[in-house]
């Protein structure tokens, strides 16, 4: 039965194609004996043919649909020649009124056939004739073209590597020749920068000298009122090189004074006689004037709007009626006096320190680059000898990577090329079941045909195009060749300004080094892998000879080892134990530390003196602490700063100095005046720059970097004493209590953590703690000789 006008696309002859095999032309015609569709090419050699010319051939839209004949199972005597729509199940005509089917939607099944599968069946096809099938042989063509290129591309570029070879060889030494001399050239003129950068900081240092004293020839006193609660933390003794804090003023010299220039200046007989007093209570010596149109008045005030200095008669004048007025000694202190002092404070305690460590690093600039230039003109004389050497077996190399390349690529293709083949041969099989489902044999396989994930034609794979290498040949000139040693480059662009710390962290952290950036960025490295164990474990024990307990340590450079006891013993020992110097002390608690330098800095608290021992064994005395008893001391990793716990009269103090033992800082009470220390036994810092304090009084106090008090830790329960303590990597600070006989750690922020170590561990009387740049835990004990390292960071 032919399908209705309707039902047939208007172009259904330009998407359908002939059913005759190897022919894609649109059909026309439908043979309705072999059910196939035909092009009139095709039709008229069917009719010719003897075996078909008697066949059923008509219009395409006038065909029969050759659909079986089949019976209901539920009513034999009627056909099935519907669909349930709802169902999807073919039934009879009968079958419509049964109680399963009733109200649902029915569609001719011929018409169904002829809709979603004679019709679908057709698309296909002509989609896999007309498109997939021509694509997929066209990429196998490209395919087998690109295995040709490979294989030449490869060959040219083997042929190209070993005649290069030959010509680089010839070249080293002339290279070599011509890049030495240009490391002389960019030597001489880097040491010359530095020169003129060095004689720039001396020019910038003796300008800062003349402006302190331009500034002290300014200098008066102020009034009370105006001086800050810390003025003696940022402002310093007015005596020639003296740089201490000021805490007294001389009001017939006009001089800040600290304490100990205080006492020198009333012993000594010019002097003896003058008025000193607490800095707060000094006088102010403005100098008298009497006022120009009022003479029998003196000038005192200062017109705000005018700017000009007046008597108390002028302000009813006309000129300055309903203007405001200040105090001219105010505006002295406000504006003078103070002004100087912070500028002479500021010279002092940053850009003079700042001025010198920039010296410094300049200096170690020129010995760093006198170094780095004599080794790459070693570099370069063993590299050229080495590279004549060599170059055969790099081009052997380089020709044996060519060669797995090339494998590589012509596997990959081959692969791409199996995958076209499988994809054409399912298209093959694809074609014959569509074929099979335009003449069904029985109704179950139409309805099988129906559905549409049948009718699904894959894609066709998705293959890439090889990338080839590139072989860049050399030109053979001098330039070319270079690239194949060392070179030496100084990039084109302006060089960086040398980092200068900020003004307001001048106190406390001055510009680390470079190679303290270096450990910096390691130990952030570390950090971030880092945490606390869930166990401690042993990992080696050292006895120490020469003392009778460890009660302080301090680790130098080499895991070289610095021990004290209580009797003044302090030892050094190396890594296997061994004694390497004894120095005979006054003793104490965490009285000794070593410097970023690898300088020993110990304290002696009996003739109020820090000494230094240089790794040449010579011993300086280093920094006066006056009437003070030094206790403790630290070497800050952060800036080199040295931190100092001292005792005068039952409470403690500590005092901040730079590397060239300036004092930088003194922290002695909290923001409500209380003290903060009775004795400061053991001292370090933290991470974020956090003063931790081992305090006699039997807690563990901690200041902020600008002094501020942060928490103070008592322990756990009662009976806690704590003694030796350092951080580590992550900021925790470790603590022995030698009462309960325990390891505590805790937070940066003072949080108990844990009990690190305990007796259950072996640790009796715990004194002293460091960690070393393996975070591992160092720990003596002061009934022993004996320290123990262990492992509590994952």
């Amino acid at each position: 039965m032919a399908l209705s006008e309707s039902q047939i696309p208007p172009d259904a002859q330009h998407y359908l194609v002939c059913g005759t095999e190897d022919c894609k032309k649109n059909c026309q015609f439908y043979c309705n004996d072999c059910h196939q569709p035909m092009c009139e090419h095709c039709r008229d050699e069917h009719q010719k043919n003897k075996k078909t010319n008697n066949h059923e051939v008509v219009p395409y839209k006038q065909r029969k649909r050759p659909l079986p004949v089949e019976k209901c199972k539920i009513h034999p005597t009627r056909n099935i020649e519907l669909l349930c729509e709802e169902c999807q199940i073919p039934l009879c005509s009968k079958c419509t009124a049964t109680k399963e089917h009733r109200g649902h939607a029915f569609t001719d099944l011929e018409f169904v056939f002829d809709e979603k599968v004679s019709l679908k069946c057709h698309e296909e096809i002509a989609k896999i004739r007309n498109y997939f099938d021509p694509v997929s042989q066209d990429l196998k063509k490209e395919i087998a073209g690109d295995v040709t290129e490979i294989k030449k591309i490869m060959e040219g570029i083997r042929t190209s590597m070993k005649a290069e070879a030959k010509s680089v060889k010839e070249m080293v030494d002339t290279i070599t020749s011509d890049k030495i001399e240009q490391v002389n050239k960019i030597e001489q003129s880097l040491l010359e920068t530095l020169i003129n950068q060095n004689q720039q900081i001396d020019d910038y240092i003796n300008s800062l000298n003349d402006l302190i004293k331009t500034f002290y020839a300014n200098i008066m006193a102020f009034s009370e009122s105006q001086i800050p609660p810390d003025a003696q933390h940022y402002l310093v003794c007015g005596i020639e090189d003296c740089e201490k804090n000021c805490q007294f003023y001389c009001n017939d010299c006009h001089h800040p004074m600290c304490e100990q220039c205080r006492d020198e200046h009333q012993k000594d007989k010019k002097t003896k006689n003058h008025e000193v007093v607490p800095y707060k209570q000094r006088k102010r010596p403005l100098p008298v004037e009497k006022c120009k149109i009022h003479p029998t008045r003196n000038i005192e005030l200062l017109c705000e709007e005018c700017q000009i200095p007046i008597c108390s008669k002028c302000t009813a004048t006309k000129e300055h009626r309903g203007h405001a007025f200040t105090d001219l000694e105010f505006v002295f202190d406000e504006k003078v006096s103070l002004k100087c002092h912070e500028e002479i404070a500021k010279i002092r305690n940053y850009f003079d320190p700042i001025s010198q460590d920039l010296k410094k690093e300049i200096a170690g600039d020129v010995t760093e680059i006198k170094k780095i230039m004599e080794d790459i003109r070693t570099s370069m004389k063993a590299e050229a000898e080495s590279v004549k050497k060599i170059v055969d077996t790099i081009t052997s190399e380089k020709i044996e990577q060519v060669n797995k390349i090339e494998q590589s690529l012509l596997q990959t293709l081959n692969n791409q090329n199996q995958q076209i083949d499988d994809y054409i041969n399912s298209l093959n099989d694809l074609i014959k079941r569509f074929y099979g489902y335009l003449s069904p044999s029985n109704i179950e396989q139409l309805t099988f045909a129906l559905k549409s994930e049948n009718f699904i034609i894959r894609p066709i794979p998705e293959t890439s195009k090889p990338v080839l290498p590139v072989f860049t040949a050399g030109q053979h000139s001098k330039e070319d060749v270079a690239k194949l040693l060392g070179r030496i480059t100084v990039p084109n662009t302006k060089p960086e300004n040398r980092k200068i710390k900020p003004m307001e962290t001048v106190s406390t952290q001055l510009k680390p080094t470079g190679k303290q950036r270096k450990q910096d960025r390691e130990k952030s490295d570390v950090k971030q892998t880092l945490s606390l164990s869930s166990s401690v474990t042993k990992v080696r024990e050292y006895t120490v000879p020469g003392v009778n307990g460890v009660y302080h340590m301090s680790l130098g450079k080499s895991g070289r080892l610095w021990v004290s006891d209580d009797i003044g013993n302090l030892v050094q020992i190396n890594l296997q134990g061994k004694q390497l110097q004894k120095i005979q002390t006054s003793g104490g608690s965490g009285y000794h530390t070593v410097t970023q330098d690898g300088d020993l800095i110990y304290t002696d608290r009996d003739n109020k003196v820090i000494n230094r021992i240089t790794p040449d064994n010579t011993i300086t005395e280093f920094i006066k602490t006056g009437v003070w008893r030094p206790l403790s001391i630290h070497s800050s990793h952060i800036n080199g700063d040295l931190l100092v716990g001292m005792r005068k009269d039952g409470e403690g103090k500590v005092t901040r100095y730079n590397k060239t033992g300036t004092e930088m800082q003194s922290v002695q009470r909290d923001n409500k005046g209380q003290a903060l220390y009775g004795g400061p036994l053991y001292i370090t810092e933290n991470i974020n720059g956090d003063v931790c304090v081992s305090d006699y009084d039997n807690a563990v106090v901690l200041v902020d970097k600008s002094g501020q008090h942060r928490f103070s830790y008592t322990g756990q329960r009662s009976g806690y004493r704590p003694y030796g303590l350092c951080t580590d990597v992550l900021g925790h600070i470790l603590v022995c209590d030698d009462r309960s006989e325990k390891v505590h750690i805790l937070d940066q922020d003072g949080q108990f953590l844990s009990l690190l170590l305990t007796k259950q561990q072996g640790v009796y009387n715990p004194r002293s703690v460091c960690v070393d740049d393996e975070n591992n835990l160092w720990v003596g004990q002061r009934n022993t000789n004996t320290v123990t390292v262990y492992k509590y960071l994952q």
